[in-house]
Order: C-alpha cells, then structure tokens, then sequence
C-alpha cells in the first residue's frame, strides 16, 4: 500500500470508500456534500487530503483530511491495522510542523492510528460513546407532539445563544477560559443556516434545543443537544430529539451522534429513543 494525493485517485472511488465507512466520521463526509445534497465537484474541495490505496489500483483504503483550521480528520477500512507505509513521511513532516494540526477527531481506531505512527504529543482528549439510531419504527408525526417545537432560522440566533453558552461550558469546553463569545455567536448564526435546529420555546424563552452539526451523504451528525436547567426533567430534550430525528428520516439520513461516557444522563436518553452503541469516538487535542 501507498500514500497519494487526493488528485491521484478517480473520484467515484474516493467517494464509495466514505460511503462504507461513513458512520464513523460523518464530520468527514460533509466535507464532500453540497448545500443541496449533491456531491461536490473535486475542483470545489479546498481541504488537503491523502489517500492510501491498496494493491489493487485506485482501491482506496484510507483518508487523512486536514482543514485549514488544523483540523485532522482520518478514515480507514476495519481491516487497515498500521498505516505506516510508502509516501506517509512526506505527510508526516506535514504534520509535525508547529501548530499543523490543532485536533484529532474520528473514530477511536482510526485516531489512534494517527497517534501511534505520527509523534504528536496529546494535551486532552475526551471520549465518546458513538451511537446510532436504529429504531425500526418513525417517530410521531411533529404535530401530535405535546409542545410546540420550532426550527429555528438565522433570526433566532439571539434567542439561542443563552442555551448555546452553556451547551458550550457544559459539554465542549475543556478549558472554560477559552470560552469567546463572539466566536461562539458567529458559529451559531452558521449552524442557524447550514444546518437543523429545532427548539422549544416556553413563556419567550428558550428552553431546549437540539441540532445537526454535519449532514453527509447517507448519515447526519446531532449535536448541540441542551435543556436549560430550570427545564429539565420535563422530558423536552426527548421531544426536540425526536422532532429531529422524524425530519432528518424524512431526508433519508440516518442519524448519529457522540456522547461523553461519563454522561449517564445523556446516554439513558439517547438509548431510550433508540440509539445502540456503534463503536467508540474520540477528541484529541495537540500538544507543541
């Protein structure tokens, strides 16, 4: 096996490897997804990426894609056990210059992959429990739920943000202080219009919400799932959740997202809606 250029393999190839594999980084293959849902032309992805390809020409076997941002995220088929082979050095000098690569993020093996082979020195990390919804049987239809549920447009970032700010200080966050409001608004006003949120609202206020962070091809991620405090026990955050879910069925996507193992809260409701554990998922954040 060998490391190419994302330019050196036929597309079509490319995009069958996600396809198989994309439950596991869905972060990933909404990287290659139009706002329509169609799949973007080669010449429109800006991301640098490599490709390790099997013996068998063009078969790819493996992704590693790096935002701009220093975000890496890897891909690779269960049965690729060391990814240390022809071409890699050259991506990991890549890697090993200063500030490169901020963050892993991806399935558990497939990061640790990157770990044992690239030198890069952990400073935090979390990790999830990666879950699917495979419940046979939809949802109620959204009109005969108990409260009424919302989705929310770029006009209702403001309303939002409260929940968002905790979301983030709650469940994001490691380090508190990091915390810059600003920056949180402007990526909520993105999430408002790329993305689905739903919320409840009670008495003008905001008291839950739940969203996609990342539609792909065949999966969409949830995320930013957050009841507010003097609301909760009310069951909200299964009523929005489910809301969601009912609408991302009716787009033929799946839905998956990741949890904390230490949230017992969040992965007894998850399981409750219809969620089963798929494998696990992991955050690493870069050391220099």
């Amino acid at each position: 096996m060998k490391w190419v250029h994302f330019a050196q393999i036929r597309f079509p190839e490319f995009i069958k490897f996600i396809i198989r594999n994309e439950w596991k980084s869905v972060s990933l293959s909404s990287r290659f997804v139009n706002s329509d849902d169609s799949i973007k032309h080669p010449s429109d992805i800006t991301d640098t990426i490599f490709c390790l390809i099997g013996k068998t020409p063009q078969m790819v076997k493996g992704i590693l894609l790096l935002s701009r941002e220093g975000l890496l995220l890897p891909l690779f088929d269960d049965d690729i056990s060391d990814i240390v082979h022809s071409g890699f050095e050259n991506i990991h000098n890549l890697f090993q210059k200063k500030g490169k690569v901020f963050c892993i993020l991806g399935y558990t093996p497939d990061v640790l992959k990157i770990l044992d082979n690239t030198g890069l020195s952990i400073d935090t990390e979390r990790k999830y429990n990666l879950l699917e919804h495979i419940a046979s049987s939809p949802f109620r239809n959204p009109e005969n739920l108990p409260v009424k549920i919302r989705r929310a447009g770029i006009e209702d970032t403001e309303k939002l943000y409260h929940l968002e700010k905790k979301y983030m200080l709650e469940e994001v966050l490691i380090h508190r202080e990091n915390f810059k409001e600003k920056a949180v608004l402007r990526n909520l006003k993105k999430t408002c219009t790329s993305q689905i949120v739903f919320y409840i609202e009670q008495k003008g206020v905001t008291a839950s919400k739940a969203n996609t962070n990342a539609i792909g091809i065949n999966y969409a991620q949830i995320g930013g799932v957050f009841t507010d405090y003097i609301y909760r026990r009310k069951g909200y955050s299964s009523l929005v959740m489910e809301r969601l879910i009912f609408e991302l069925a009716g787009m033929r996507k799946k839905s998956i997202l990741f949890v904390q193992k230490s949230n017992l809260p969040a992965n007894t409701l998850y399981r409750k809606l219809g969620f089963s554990k798929k494998g696990d998922y992991r955050i690493t954040y870069i050391q220099y």
